[in-house]
């Protein structure tokens, strides 16, 4: 009886979420590099490459596709990460997950599509971001999630290296991979139970082209 409390709950909460969804806005601000003097020439795939720590995320974002309106491009994260569009990313070194069991989801349609959303963008924001020893923000993910960034942390995670400059944007080491949080209706869509009212919202979904995040195949 709980459990089904907790569904009507959850399916009540997601129905006004779906309402509300237009009023919300982001805004963003402190997004800078550090003011070192110096214009970097590499690009952020050119610090990964150069990075032996990064071999295992290397390999994730080597094989990981872009989505564009729910479908696989003909581009990569590392293509993403070698244009000249600005983002940052903190990437978790070698040892701090499981890089076969991320390579065996890629392997399949619905693994890659997880691994897309729930590692890879949910290690990448759009624009620079620098830390300092103040920095205590919260900050937008490429896949809408929101992370709490301090000046040693994001999320849970600890950074090693911070403010790796590239030519389009900045990188972080961290220990970690990055905890990912289903929304509510993420979960009303995962959930066996009310499945039903899952795809009854879904079936109300509009996807569009984040033309920003593209780049052309």
């Amino acid at each position: 009886m709980k459990k089904q409390t907790l569904h009507i709950v959850l399916a009540g909460c997601a129905v006004l979420s779906l309402l509300a969804f237009p009023a919300c806005t982001e805004t963003w601000d402190g997004h800078y590099l550090p003011d070192s003097g110096i214009t970097p020439t590499e690009t952020l795939w050119d610090r990964i490459e150069a990075e032996p720590t990064l071999s295992d995320f290397k390999a994730i974002l080597e094989q990981t596709p872009v989505y564009a309106n729910n479908k696989v491009t003909g581009v990569t994260y590392a293509t993403l990460l070698d244009a000249d569009q600005t983002i940052t990313l903190w990437a978790p070194i070698n040892g701090s997950f499981n890089k076969d069991s991320l390579l065996t989801l890629l392997s399949t349609p619905e693994g890659t599509a997880l691994v897309e959303k729930n590692v890879v963008k949910n290690h990448l924001s759009r624009y620079a971001v620098s830390l300092t020893s103040t920095t205590n923000r919260e900050i937008m993910l490429l896949n809408q999630k929101v992370m709490r960034l301090t000046a040693t942390a994001f999320g849970s995670t600890h950074v090693t290296r911070a403010n790796i400059l590239a030519s389009n944007g900045v990188l972080h080491l961290v220990n970690g991979t990055a905890s990912y949080y289903p929304s509510i209706y993420e979960g009303l869509l995962s959930d066996y139970e009310i499945s039903q009212l899952g795809a009854f919202l879904k079936a109300y979904q509009k996807d569009s082209l984040d033309e920003k995040a593209s780049v052309a195949s």
